[in-house]
């Protein structure tokens, strides 16, 4: 498999497993078959499970990885052996190995914190727990939200119900308890804002420019490593395509 997901032949991911994928990878027109596909089945990547998802486009998803129940924007990238649960994220977000976000939250104040009281699987633990009457589990899920341009790095854990704002960054190793500031760069258990990637004036124009808005064709000759060349030039496409 080419570092940018794609086959050498130019063959994309179609939604079906290949014995031998690497990683699971997708086009505009791949993502538009494996909505349905996600919204009503389970999608398994050789070894990598999406169910009830719902992608917007492009896509590259390496092994032994899970996501379900989310919503996931063009141009997402997920590493190795990495969980998702209950989300909604952005376009052009980044996850490392072994990262973990929206993971379910057992309860603290009910009689036990064991899911025989709250699992839909009747017979997973026999007939005795089959007969009981359950509460839904759906009351005690929270979604997470995570906005455009956001790299998690490796062996991170985002609590679920918090929201991570655009352009973050999280440190490997971090644990995220609580909300996260636009173009933060945070650190930590828990994690702690350790700076901020640009100054109040340049995130204030990366806001208003949304450059996530545009397709990466769109993109082509953006001078990305001159952050303030990069805005100008955005700025100048968006009134060029009138969005």
């Amino acid at each position: 498999m080419r570092k940018d997901g794609y086959d050498q032949d130019g063959d994309n991911f179609k939604g079906k497993p290949r014995s031998n994928d690497t990683h699971a990878s997708g086009t505009d027109d791949d993502a538009r078959q494996i909505k349905t596909l996600c919204l009503l089945n389970e999608m398994h990547t050789q070894t990598s499970i999406i169910k009830e998802c719902n992608f917007e486009g492009p896509y590259a998803i390496e092994n032994y990885s899970c996501i379900v129940r989310s919503t996931i924007g063009s141009y997402f990238g997920m590493n190795w052996h990495s969980f998702i649960s209950d989300s909604d994220i952005s376009r052009f977000c980044t996850i490392g190995s072994r990262v973990s976000i929206g993971a379910f939250n057992h309860p603290t104040d009910w009689l036990s914190v064991h899911e025989f009281q709250f699992r839909k699987d009747l017979n997973q633990f026999g007939s005795l727990t089959a007969a009981l009457e359950r509460n839904t589990i759906n009351v005690i899920r929270t979604r997470t939200k995570i906005g455009p341009d956001v790299w998690i790095g490796d062996n991170s854990v985002v609590i679920s119900g918090v929201n991570i704002g655009t352009g973050a960054i999280i440190g490997a190793g971090s644990v995220v308890t609580k909300d996260l500031l636009p173009y933060g760069i945070y650190v930590g258990n828990p994690s702690r804002l350790l700076r901020f990637r640009f100054s109040s004036e340049v995130i204030g124009r990366l806001l208003e420019a949304k450059w996530w808005e545009f397709s990466i064709e769109e993109l082509n000759g953006v001078k990305f490593d001159q952050i303030d060349t990069a805005l100008d030039q955005i700025e100048g496409l968006r009134v060029r395509l009138g969005k």
